[in-house]
């Protein structure tokens, strides 16, 4: 992938989020706990990509150590702020630790999830699909 930018945000925080910006695909590497304290980083760097309106908003989850409550609703609102611009929220490799809550919770299904298949990002330009298991 040719990223037009990369960079990291929060770096003295116990949540780090690198981005990387390519065409209409933005993909954001998520590290560390996604708790009350660390969610509001999370969303508010949502909103400021969805504004942008990218098709693709893909969060690498594969780095999350913690996930509770308040990760949840991020990813709700996540998925809510890139509808609002036509664009797509995929959950690419989410750790064991999300995949317990978000089927605890029932909401799994609600979110489109890529299971470490790594997916060609320029695929999914020209993809749109309902939420749910792209593989297992």
């Amino acid at each position: 992938m040719s990223a037009s930018m990369s960079y990291h945000e929060d770096l003295d925080l116990p949540l780090c989020l690198e981005i990387v910006e390519d065409g209409t695909v933005t993909v954001v590497v998520v590290a560390g706990e996604l708790d009350m304290d660390t969610t509001p980083d999370l969303v508010a760097t949502v909103w400021r990509l969805a504004a942008k309106q990218p098709s693709w908003l893909v969060l690498d989850c594969a780095r999350v150590t913690f996930f509770g409550a308040a990760g949840v609703t991020a990813l709700r609102q996540a998925q809510a702020a890139l509808a609002a611009v036509s664009g797509h929220l995929l959950l690419r490799d989410p750790s064991p630790i999300m995949h317990r809550v978000l089927h605890a919770v029932d909401c799994w299904d609600t979110f489109t999830v890529d299971h470490g298949h790594r997916s060609d990002l320029a695929d999914l330009d020209t993809r749109t699909e309902e939420p749910g298991n792209r593989s297992s």
